[in-house]
């Protein structure tokens, strides 16, 4: 690539550097170590003569490339002579030939006689190795099995979980669904759905859906962007909701939509001097929502390019009292930038949330818009920081490192405040790591990432995308 080339020249180069010559420095370096080690039995220090040897050659050798071509007097004889020799090799290779190169008169002819050889010795495609094991992979995970082993988390904070699903379709596209999963720290779920066979030619989805959560000791850290680390109560949250969504797909890209659920709650933790913080709190609501987003992603589950709009409204109306009704706003934006053909991806995210009460109302603070955990704030611990707005600020930088694997740089940013009004960029907290993804070209199964913030170093294992 540093050599005085022709543009054409060197990205067909390029090729050959990027498919051959970096493999073959691989095993050559390969070699090298095990010929010091085993052969020699070069010490370290030894070793490091020998690269800083090696550096210098190759510090020459750049400085020679990118050094002009002399044009002296002997330059000038060789040329001729090179030329001549040029010239002698076409006549040789004119006249060796086959003759049967030399019948055919057009390119024409050339091309159709290629493609009626193709048409005798036609076979049907086998699969590579690669090939072989990528498809392998994608029906192991991707095959729907009616009774299968679901794995996964019930709530953020408890861990990983396990447990029996099912999974049974019936009609044209209806679906049952059902999982129980217990993880290792004693959090415990159950859900079930029943997806309606759709409308209106796949447009028109609805889904009946009930579930239970038991979370034993989820965090409380205060409320606010200043509570400290210090300050860490838990408490136990109990919640159960039965309820129906629908989905209307105007278009391929535009959907809105809406559901109606019915809400128990019961968090029961120690106050501790923390006023906020209740012994116990059991609202149950009857929750209306309504929804409309605009996605030109490849798929939810994984892309590499489009982008979400998505803004929801829910209304929270208290049943067994008036003190904790509320309403709810959460707006987000997605961004996937393909680069490189789509091997390299820059995603971009900004979400925010804010929450409304009337006269003497209050919203539960387990119901408030936290950050901290798998998808917001990283670096921080799940439910960091919470308050009745938040906002949340996420890139990442992707990039291709196998046919199902993706690595990531990524940096998030974000804040809570008492109104949305009152979020300052002053006061946003910030992480930063490095993740590791296993996917399809649709779904995301496992995401393992290492984020660090100034809390501390975390690893983080969920089975979804970060967003």
């Amino acid at each position: 690539l540093w050599l005085p080339t022709t543009r054409e020249e060197k990205y067909k180069a390029k090729q050959a550097i990027d498919t051959f010559c970096v493999r073959a420095g691989d095993v050559l370096s390969a070699g090298v170590v095990y010929f010091g080690t085993q052969k020699l039995h070069l010490a370290p220090s030894q070793f490091a003569l020998v690269n800083v040897a090696l550096t210098l050659a190759w510090i020459g050798i750049a400085r020679l490339v990118l050094r002009p071509a002399p044009t002296s007097t002997r330059t000038r004889n060789v040329m001729p002579r090179l030329a001549g020799a040029s010239a002698v090799a076409a006549a040789l290779m004119l006249f060796t030939l086959p003759r049967t190169a030399s019948a055919q008169e057009t390119r024409a002819e050339v091309l159709a006689a290629e493609r009626q050889q193709k048409a005798v010795n036609l076979q049907p495609y086998s699969l590579n190795p690669l090939e072989r094991k990528i498809d392998f992979v994608t029906r192991a995970l991707t095959t729907k099995k009616t009774v299968f082993p679901f794995i996964g988390s019930v709530f953020e904070g408890g861990g990983i979980a396990v447990g029996p699903g099912y999974r049974q379709p019936f009609g044209d596209s209806g679906l049952v669904t059902a999982h129980a999963a217990l993880s290792l720290r004693s959090y415990a779920g159950l859900d079930a759905k029943l997806a309606l066979p759709e409308f209106g030619n796949g447009r028109l989805r609805v889904e009946v859906h009930g579930e239970g959560t038991h979370a034993p000791t989820v965090a409380f850290f205060g409320i606010g962007a200043n509570s400290t680390r210090d300050s860490r109560n838990t408490f136990k949250y109990d919640t159960a909701s039965v309820g129906t969504t629908a989905r209307l797909q105007t278009s391929s890209m535009f959907a809105l939509g809406g559901g109606f659920d019915y809400l128990r709650t019961n968090a029961r933790g120690d106050a501790q001097g923390n006023a906020a913080f209740a012994a116990s709190l059991a609202p149950s609501y009857v929750r209306s929502s309504a929804f409309a987003e605009l996605d030109t992603r490849i798929a939810p589950g994984y892309t590499s390019t489009g982008g979400l709009l998505r803004a929801e409204f829910s209304d929270y109306w208290q049943t067994n009292g008036s003190e904790s009704g509320f309403q709810r706003v959460d707006a987000e934006a997605q961004r996937f930038i393909p680069l490189l053909h789509e091997s390299r991806v820059i995603a971009l995210r900004a979400a925010a949330s804010t929450t409304f009460t009337g006269g003497g109302q209050d919203v539960p603070y387990f119901l408030m818009p936290d950050l901290g955990g798998h998808q917001a704030l990283r670096g921080y611990s799940s439910f960091r920081f919470r308050d009745r707005s938040s906002l949340l600020l996420t890139g990442e930088y992707r990039w291709s490192a196998g046919p199902l694997v993706d690595m990531a740089l990524f940096a998030d940013a974000g804040t809570v405040a008492p109104r949305l009004n009152a979020v300052s960029l002053r006061d946003l907290h910030t992480s930063y790591g490095i993740g590791f993804t296993v996917h399809t070209p649709s779904t995301t199964f496992t995401r393992i990432e290492l984020a660090r913030s100034r809390e501390g170093l975390g690893l983080l294992v969920s089975f979804g995308p970060s967003f």
